[in-house]
């Protein structure tokens, strides 16, 4: 929330930094656009933590660049209503050893997509434990088929994704029950406010 820094200043620290930055904290600042994120993600590719909510001047242009940033373990998006899948798409397929996400309130979202199979032939996607999704409200049912082949994931929050249904639990459900890889298991299921789930999906 340093208000007054902008785009010359995440040039200048990707300038300076592009070797040794691993942790970058950029919430609420509401001068830097696509220019500023460009540089960061062009140089300092050793990035482990970005935190980029709340930048009303980001798009994709500068949303696709951090999908050049595959030393990601987490990442913050959260409040940038202006990207959609064609960014949001190429930094869940490219940034296979993200650990924490989160889209909260990345309204253009309609649908998720992991890159199940990296290069090893092993699931790609196999880091991630906490995935943050509240606020997605054209987040779709079909969404369940991508979050049920995650192995790992520990905390999954879908609350305020209005359009999902009953159906989306079963799908989820039968997906990860029949999952094969991975040790870890859901312990968090957030459905707060979700209009459409009745007792089917309690049950399920």
């Amino acid at each position: 929330f340093c208000h007054r820094l902008d785009d010359s200043t995440l040039q200048l620290l990707a300038e300076a930094n592009k070797p040794t930055l691993r942790v970058l904290y950029v919430k609420g600042l509401r001068k830097v656009t696509d220019v500023g994120i460009k540089a960061i993600c062009h140089s300092c590719i050793r990035l482990e933590v970005l935190d980029l909510s709340q930048l009303p001047g980001i798009t994709d242009d500068g949303g696709w660049c951090i999908h050049r940033l595959i030393q990601l373990r987490a990442l913050f998006l959260r409040d940038n209503w202006r990207l959609t899948n064609y960014s949001v798409d190429a930094i869940t397929t490219a940034c296979s050893k993200l650990e924490q996400l989160t889209l909260w309130g990345c309204v253009r979202i309609r649908h998720l997509k992991f890159n199940i199979c990296g290069e090893s032939g092993i699931l790609a996607s196999n880091q991630l434990v906490i995935l943050n999704l509240s606020g997605i409200h054209d987040l779709q049912d079909n969404a369940a088929h991508a979050l049920s082949s995650i192995p790992n994931l520990n905390s999954l929050i879908v609350s305020e994704c209005h359009r999902l249904t009953d159906r989306f639990i079963h799908i989820f459900g039968e997906g990860t029950k029949h999952r094969n890889q991975g040790k870890g298991c859901l312990e968090h299921f957030h459905l707060r406010y979700l209009k459409h789930i009745t007792d089917t999906a309690i049950v399920t």
